[in-house]
């Protein structure tokens, strides 16, 4: 048995994200057949950059506002409780709402696809938490 603590994850700056994320891996797959499980929180604005997953992937929302985009459905806003399903080769992104951080329950199947392509106003929005998270702390 192993036993996985919240303590134990990892913060990931840049790369495939914009903005703050912890990311955890709570089982990896021993092969392609199963899947990858991490829970992934990200900070007010964080999200990844636009991927896919060859054998799909499914997220469960748990705590926090969180968003979703693909190209064909655009952009959705997620509460708490929200279970998402992108199929095999969907190109997609995912992370926090502008105004808020969340954490994710991730499980991919394969190796994650990613573009060197942030989503649409994403950078518009992280000045814009920077600049009040600024304010208010001074």
């Amino acid at each position: 048995m192993h036993i996985h603590r919240e303590d134990e994850s990892q913060t990931v700056y840049g790369g495939n994200f914009v903005g703050e994320v912890h990311l955890e891996m709570l089982d990896e797959a021993e092969d392609e057949s199963k899947p990858d499980i991490a829970r992934v929180s990200f900070e007010g604005a964080a999200v990844t950059h636009w991927h896919s997953h060859p054998g799909g992937q499914r997220l469960l929302i748990l705590d926090g506002r969180a968003r979703v985009g693909t190209e064909s459905d655009g952009e959705l806003q997620l509460e708490p409780g929200s279970f998402v399903y992108t199929p095999p080769g969907e190109r997609h992104y995912h992370g926090s709402a502008q105004d808020g951080g969340c954490t994710m329950l991730a499980v991919t199947w394969g190796t994650t696809d990613w573009e060197d392509q942030t989503p649409p106003t994403i950078d518009t929005e992280l000045d814009h938490h920077h600049n009040a998270t600024t304010r208010s702390t001074k």
